[in-house]
């Protein structure tokens, strides 16, 4: 969806089998992944099918053309809250439904599978503003960046600097290609700020299960959220 041509150290699939296959072999997966969890819950389908659903409707709200870009700030109608749209439709409720499904499977009652939805998405909320921030510290070495990579991060800078907001059009026009003075500093501050609200999330997400009777999986579950961070984070 984002075009990006490597997943983890590889080849996106669209680049070896083309766009068209690549989206059919993900309905295909999505199909089956449905059926075999109706075939052993009704609740497991209902969750991964608002998954799905919601992850969709993050995705459609990128707009990654750095020209359709141009005009929608410029008309006003972008603004920092569409990042945390984002976040929380595109990765949020993924983790959300991965925790929810753990609680399904051992049976807990709806209340504590909500419970555990509301921490996976916050930790879902947390990683993606982490891998965002990859991408912005790689920006920080190189000191450089395309239209294209601009597109991505354009709803990023404006939630955690709208002061960048002035220099977006140059930047996603690729006027300014090199990042000095003034914008260096900007997407230092955006590194700064994006380090802080991963930790506050982080924090938040343990939060929503601080009342859970402690068993054997008690501390696992209040460490994991770091331990996701710092596997994307590398060492």
């Amino acid at each position: 969806m984002d075009q990006d041509t490597a997943r983890r150290n590889s080849p996106a699939t669209w680049t070896l089998a083309g766009a068209r296959r690549a989206v059919l072999l993900g309905d295909v997966i999505f199909a089956a992944a449905i059926k075999m969890m109706n075939d052993l819950s009704r609740e497991d389908g209902m969750v991964i099918a608002h998954a799905i659903a919601q992850v969709s409707r993050g995705a459609f709200c990128e707009t990654l053309n750095p020209i359709s870009l141009i005009g929608e700030i410029e008309s006003n109608r972008l603004n920092g809250e569409l990042y945390e749209k984002i976040i929380r439709l595109k990765t949020g409720t993924l983790f959300g439904a991965a925790c929810q499904l753990g609680a399904i499977a051992a049976g807990a009652r709806a209340e504590l599978g909500q419970g555990f939805h509301r921490y996976g998405s916050r930790i879902g909320e947390a990683y993606q503003i982490a891998d965002d921030l990859q991408e912005v510290k790689q920006h920080i070495l190189t000191r450089s960046i395309r239209p294209d990579e601009i597109a991505v991060l354009t709803p990023t800078f404006l939630y955690f600097v709208k002061e960048v907001r002035p220099y977006l059009p140059r930047l996603l026009e690729g006027e300014c290609l090199d990042l000095d003075g003034v914008l260096l500093e900007y997407f230092r501050v955006a590194k700064r700020l994006m380090e802080f609200e991963i930790e506050r999330r982080l924090l938040s997400a343990v939060a929503e299960i601080e009342d859970l009777q402690c068993n054997e999986y008690s501390e696992l579950a209040r460490t994991a959220p770091w331990d996701l961070i710092e596997m994307i984070n590398g060492p």
